[in-house]
């Protein structure tokens, strides 16, 4: 990785010392089982329990409203499995879980394979970053017993939603019960997330985003209500985690995930203000190349400044991206097959974009730890990288 300047911080980021030491601790030198009654398992448990502690003065919750769990997407299932199938929910009544059309795949896949339990998924439209609230109020008139879940942040475009406002919204126009749940994975440690008190009731958030490591992530649940009315489990178990998601704990990993979160909450204001910094210098720089205009940002102006959705129209964003990577830069792309079919992102798709710009999109996003220097060599590699393809694909010439 040495050998790459790396700009696919949204996909996951750099372990910190601090975190890699948490790992390397548990894992080497105090390994004892967190459920064990000894001296050494007990220790073990500490670090859980003082992590567990951080997390809920963060999000001004009770300890048992942290769940610990292996990963942002895990703690999306929790939420919306949980919610929907809850043990005291009313089998009577049909549930019906909201999403939009442009959620993770996490959250947008969970709601979609609820069908077969009886659970209605209504998707609501969004169109150049912007949710239809109209249809998305419309869904709260017609339908009882809701499961809402919208993210704070989009994880392609970087497109920011004010979840606790939408979160009211819905909770005052629901004819009953309504849970709000928000993947907050791309936002926090980055941008202020809800917490208690707040409409909305729980939130996803995971460690490998900001600098923590790899199979350990968090559902915080904001209302403690949720608990009392009964949060169905997806993992049984020997009854770790309060019983809500069962398995033997990692010390290391949750001790990691304090380290790194700690260290992203102190210093929220001047990482942004790097963000910020690299992404003005990027637009500068193609825009003063002429770059910029054969490019489309696809990211709405109200955008995170770490997260940046680019398209080329007519140049596949496959052979774009490796192009990229050939100058010793990465960017991601998840729109073309090995085999070389180009196919649009569907959460450009969903936006109502064009399959000539949603094929063509590739995206950049930051870490605090790039530099001025990385982002001169990102624009020389985009401007180089277009030129060489313009003149070689079929349909495109050299400009």
């Amino acid at each position: 990785m040495d050998k790459y300047i790396f700009f696919d911080n949204a996909s996951t980021t750099k372990c910190c010392p601090a975190a890699l030491e948490c790992v390397r601790r548990f894992a080497c030198d105090e390994y004892a089982n967190p459920s064990s009654s000894h001296k050494p398992g007990r220790e073990a448990a500490r670090a859980i329990s003082k992590a567990r502690e951080f997390f809920a003065d963060h999000f001004n919750v009770e300890p048992k409203q942290v769940i610990f769990t292996a990963s942002g997407s895990e703690s999306d299932n929790l939420a919306i499995y949980g919610s929907a199938l809850g043990d005291k929910s009313d089998a009577r009544q049909t549930i019906t879980v909201l999403t939009t059309t442009t959620e993770h795949p996490a959250v947008r896949k969970t709601a979609a394979s609820l069908a077969k339990f009886g659970v209605n998924h209504i998707t609501v439209p969004v169109s150049s970053g912007s949710i239809d609230e109209t249809a998305l109020m419309q869904c709260c008139d017609v339908n009882k017993n809701l499961v809402c879940s919208i993210h704070q942040v989009n994880n392609i475009t970087g497109a920011l939603y004010d979840v606790e406002t939408l979160a009211g919204k819905v909770k005052s126009r629901a004819k009953g019960r309504a849970v709000f749940h928000t993947d907050a994975v791309q936002a926090f440690g980055k941008i202020r997330s809800p917490s208690w008190p707040s409409a909305v009731d729980m939130l996803s958030i995971s460690s490998h985003k900001l600098h923590g490591p790899k199979g350990i992530g968090a559902l915080i649940v904001l209302n403690s209500r949720i608990l009392e009315q009964g949060l169905r489990p997806l993992v049984w178990g020997g009854g770790q985690e309060g019983g809500w998601r069962s398995g033997t704990q990692s010390p290391g990993l949750v001790a990691g995930f304090h380290a790194a979160a700690l260290e992203a909450i102190q210093n929220m204001q001047s990482r942004t203000a790097t963000f910020q910094k690299l992404r003005e210098q990027l637009f500068f720089n193609l825009e003063a190349t002429g770059t910029l205009r054969h490019l489309r940002t696809n990211s709405p102006d109200t955008a995170v400044p770490y997260i940046i959705n680019l398209s080329a129209p007519g140049i596949p964003a496959g052979p774009f991206a490796r192009m990229i990577e050939e100058h010793g830069v990465i960017v991601a792309t998840g729109s073309a097959c090995e085999s070389g079919k180009v196919s649009s992102d569907p959460v450009l798709d969903a936006m109502g974009l064009e399959p000539a710009i949603s094929s063509s999109a590739i995206r950049i996003s930051f870490s605090h730890l790039n530099t001025a220097g990385e982002i001169d060599r990102l624009s020389d590699a985009i401007k180089q990288s277009l030129e060489t393809l313009s003149s070689s694909l079929p349909g495109r010439r050299q400009r």
